[in-house]
């Protein structure tokens, strides 16, 4: 009688042991991840990345959600854009997103990436959806077949802003007018004729200064001084007022590209 119980014993012992060396899925947000990450789906895609392994399942054993939150914590103020997707097979991706794992070997560390276009920005017939503009964490959850879920965050949290950049003149009346490209002052007729023609909303800011360069030395002429002119811009990204050196404004005359700061 006792003997049987302890051959009970141990072969539960046994199989406890087993079960535990069964490693699950492992999960590792890596972008965004750092501080001051800004991301503003009016220029493009948004991307997210992060890392995968198992080496219990295969890739397509594993499903996983992508979300945004408020909160750090697991199930805590999510608000899924990729939900319930598979790892190795396209189906569970919508419209307006792309997703790619480099390996489906998952036994070592992988890299996945995402992307989409869809969850930011003015809500549209295809979208309602939208994210409202704030300070977010990314989250990945990733399940396999025997229920078992592991997520991870990023360690710090990022803007997002869905709000597309706009440009106003007033008048001495209060009056004001919304615009693309404007112009005050002297030539200005002149001067807004050739932006009808060679501006553009996908020029660079540094075409873009060009183009009011070449504008102003078209309808002055021998009057046009550069040492003159002041430019300046304020990026939709840094949301910070940049003014251009003189240097930076000879280059960009002459058709040159000016120096990254």
């Amino acid at each position: 009688m006792y003997k049987k119980y302890f051959v009970s014993l141990v072969v539960l012992v046994f199989l406890a042991a087993v079960v535990s060396a069964a490693a699950g899925p492992a999960v590792s947000v890596t972008y965004p991840n750092a501080k001051g990450i800004y991301k503003k789906s009016i220029a493009g895609s948004v991307d997210f990345n992060f890392t995968i392994s198992d080496a219990d399942s295969n890739a397509e054993d594993l499903n996983f959600v992508i979300a945004i939150s408020t909160s750090s914590a697991s199930r805590t103020g999510d608000k899924n854009i990729l939900g319930d997707a598979n790892v190795s097979q396209p189906y569970g991706i919508p419209s307006g997103y792309t997703f790619r794992c480099d390996s489906n070997n998952l036994a070592a560390t992988t890299t996945c990436s995402a992307s989409t276009t869809s969850f930011i920005g003015p809500a549209d017939a295809n979208f309602s959806g939208v994210v409202a503009d704030g300070n977010y964490f990314l989250k990945v959850y990733v399940r396999d077949l025997n229920g078992e879920e592991v997520f991870d965050a990023s360690d710090n949290n990022f803007f997002i802003d869905g709000t597309k950049p706009r440009l106003y003149q007033t008048d001495p009346t209060g009056i004001f007018f919304e615009y693309r490209a404007s112009v005050i002052g002297e030539g200005e007729e002149e001067v807004e004729d050739i932006l009808r023609k060679e501006y553009s909303a996908e020029l660079q800011i540094d075409d873009g200064v060009s183009v009011c360069l070449k504008a102003l030395k078209k309808v002055f002429g021998e009057k046009f001084n550069l040492d003159r002119v002041d430019a300046a811009y304020i990026s939709s990204a840094e949301k910070i007022f940049t003014k251009y050196s003189r240097e930076e404004i000879e280059a960009i005359f002459n058709g040159k590209k000016r120096k990254k700061r």
